[in-house]
């Protein structure tokens, strides 16, 4: 019999009653009697007994005895099993009330406890309980003595147990109800009992299977169509499922009900394009690819799993790389190409340089299903070569990771060029010509300065960018140096003469590189011309404006002219700029603009003020002579990097207005531009 105390605690106006089962020690007053073990009495004789329960003290030897003595008899006359009840549940359900509902600690609640029997899909599983009812109304628990069998086939073929009192629903179960599960309580080497269990499973009804592939097309693993910039899979990974009418669904992908059959998609007919390895779906080596129509459909079926019949199928194409097509393209591209297209496979000498045209080979790739790349991405992986690298070989830019696309004449024949992506070749014949090709234009680029401006400090270079047209539509950029330098191929002289209307503001050599030595508050003229008696010229005006060094004064305008023209009447805001240390503060400056006052006039002191990048002090002084303005600044503070004063500073803007006709010029005297390390007079 199992024991349990019940402890009545006191405040002296509440109390409360729970279980102390676990905190007390039962002791029988006749162990011969009835012997107690934990919380169980068993009866070993005829006779009667008394248990008691007593709480542990630490500072007592003997703990008290709780509560009134339990008398227990214990009678020879046996006790007959009137039934061995046997339950199968896969929960329990708590009754009224619920856990979460608050209690006051003197109420008295009695939970209830419903088992639940619910087996509705597949690896589900359940316990078993049985326990013996006796004639005298008490009851045990015999489930772990127990032994438990299912009975008919259509139970073992749903379920199994996995454990003594545990069962799990099988692959393939159906549904069942009724007394299919048998139990017998063996004592003593004898049946004591025995008695039915029911089962109910109540297993869902498929409605449909479906199937997917990860991927639609796939390719053979190292074919051109499964590498860049086509990067078709090799592997599509296939998913099946089944619906029920529970709204349920289940992943049969890996299931042994699961039965598929491959199927040329075109045909219908049974084929060896793919394999098909658990769920992966694979190209097979000795696959032919016969077009665009070429795949595999797998469907998928369930023989005698389900009662209702259920199919799926996808299809999946297959392509390769199919075709390469190579093509040419005049090098250096260019916007005024003309009529050049993808035939320009014909090089010529470039006007009277001796030089050749230059050509750059591009390609198409296409798989079989029509899919093609004609873009840099693709035409950049194919390898080039020609059959005679002594007329022409692939050695120019344009380049990618080494592998070159520019092919150069050096003798006058003709050569075939192979392009190569991933074993499939392409040819492409072409010729070296002896002929020459006129010069048809030239135009000189807007490359030069900024806003059409020579700038920079005195002595600065920069070469002009022209692009010459020739007669066949093609056109190349020459220039001395820079992004597009073609000195190392067709120097710019070979082709061109150059010249500066001012050459003393901006000369220019005769491979178009330009020098600029002073400002101009007007334009100057560049010229090019054709040297191969073509005729063919260009010109543009340009502006040249200095800009200061370290310690320099600039007046004017950066870009554009310097000041340009006034009408008698008008005024101009002139900046003054001084260009300080990039890694040294200025900390003073002292400036002497001069100029013509029978041109030019500063009104009053009013029109000079300070600049927007100095905030230190600041005095300008005018009219004291009246064709002079002194500018002084300085900054005493401490660090010097507080001045906020590196690099190009606007320091001051004076006001001239024109009172006369003619050309001022402008003269400055830097006195003193000091920094926290130089001082400059």
């Amino acid at each position: 019999a199992r024991l349990t105390a019940l402890a009545t605690f006191s405040t002296g106006e509440d109390q409360v009653v729970v279980d102390a089962t676990d905190l007390v020690t039962f002791e029988s007053s006749a162990p011969g009697v009835v012997a107690v073990s934990g919380a169980v009495a068993e009866g070993l004789a005829p006779g009667l007994a008394g248990i008691s329960a007593a709480l542990p003290f630490a500072d007592e030897a003997s703990p008290p005895t709780l509560g009134e003595t339990l008398a227990l008899s214990v009678h020879a006359a046996a006790v007959k099993v009137r039934e061995l009840k046997t339950v199968v549940f896969t929960g329990a359900d708590w009754g009224p009330p619920s856990p979460a509902t608050a209690v006051a600690l003197d109420a008295v609640v009695t939970p209830g406890l419903q088992l639940r029997n619910s087996l509705t899909a597949e690896l589900q599983t359940a316990s078993v309980a049985s326990y013996a009812l006796f004639g005298d109304g008490t009851w045990e628990d015999v489930t772990l003595e127990a032994n438990f069998t299912l009975l008919g086939a259509a139970a073992r073929n749903s379920l199994a147990f996995t454990a003594p009192a545990a069962l799990e629903v099988q692959i393939g179960a159906g549904s069942l109800c009724g007394p299919y599960l048998a139990a017998e309580w063996p004592v003593c080497g004898a049946q004591a009992a025995s008695g039915p269990g029911v089962l109910m499973l109540d297993m869902p009804a498929p409605l449909n299977a479906t199937i997917s592939a990860s991927k639609l097309k796939i390719t053979l693993d190292g074919d051109g169509a499964s590498l860049a910039p086509f990067n078709v899979p090799t592997v599509s990974l296939l998913t099946v499922a089944v619906l029920f009418d529970d709204g349920t669904s289940q992943d049969l992908t890996f299931d042994d009900r699961s039965v598929f059959t491959l199927t040329d998609a075109a045909t219908g007919a049974p084929t060896a394009l793919a394999s098909l390895t658990e769920n992966a779906l694979t190209v097979a080596p000795e696959a032919v690819v016969e077009g665009p129509a070429t795949g595999v459909t797998i469907t998928v079926t369930f023989p005698g799993a389900f009662e209702k019949p259920l199919t799926a199928s996808v299809t999946v194409g297959i392509v390769e790389f199919d075709t390469l097509e190579v093509r040419g393209s005049p090098w250096p591209a260019s916007p005024s190409a003309g009529g050049a297209g993808s035939d320009f496979t014909t090089l010529r000498t470039l006007g009277c340089s001796g030089v050749w045209q230059r050509l750059e080979l591009r390609a198409t790739g296409t798989l079989s299903d029509g899919t093609f790349k004609d873009s840099e991405v693709f035409y950049r992986q194919v390898t080039y070569s020609t059959d005679d690298p002594a007329v022409a070989a692939i050695t120019s830019e344009p380049c990618y990771g080494g592998n070159c696309r520019g092919l150069v004449a050096a003798a006058q024949g003709n050569v075939t060029i192979t392009g190569d992506f991933a074993g499939v070749t392409a040819s492409l014949p072409a010729t070296v010509s002896g002929e020459a090709i006129a010069i048809a234009s030239v135009s000189i680029r807007d490359s030069i300065g900024v806003q059409a401006t020579l700038f920079g400090p005195q002595g600065w270079t920069e070469a002009a960018e022209v692009d010459v047209g020739f007669a066949d539509g093609t056109s190349v950029t020459v220039a001395a140096e820079g992004p597009n330098d073609s000195s190392d191929w067709l120097p710019p002289e070979a082709l061109l003469s150059f010249a500066s209307s001012r050459p003393n503001v901006a000369a220019v050599d005769g491979s178009g590189v330009l020098t600029l030595h002073a400002n101009l508050h007007t334009t100057w003229t560049l010229s090019v011309e054709d040297v191969c008696g073509g005729q063919n010229s260009d010109a543009v005006d340009l502006f040249a404006n200095l800009d200061p060094l370290e310690h320099d004064l600039d007046l004017g305008y950066r870009y554009t002219a310097p000041l340009g023209y006034l009408a008698v009447g008008e005024t101009i805001e002139v900046p003054v700029r001084i260009r300080a240390s990039e890694v040294r503060d200025l900390t003073a400056f002292q400036v002497i603009v001069t100029f013509d006052p029978a041109l030019v006039r500063v009104d009053s002191d009013v029109d000079c003020t300070v600049g927007n990048s100095w905030a230190s002090a600041f005095e300008c002084t005018t009219n004291d002579p009246i064709d002079e303005v002194l500018i002084v600044g300085s900054c005493g503070l401490e660090p010097a990097s507080l001045c906020a004063s590196r690099g190009l500073l606007e320091v001051a803007t004076v006001v001239f207005t024109a009172v006369g006709e003619g050309t001022n010029a402008f003269e400055t005297l830097l006195l003193k531009v000091k920094d926290e390390a130089t001082t400059t007079l």
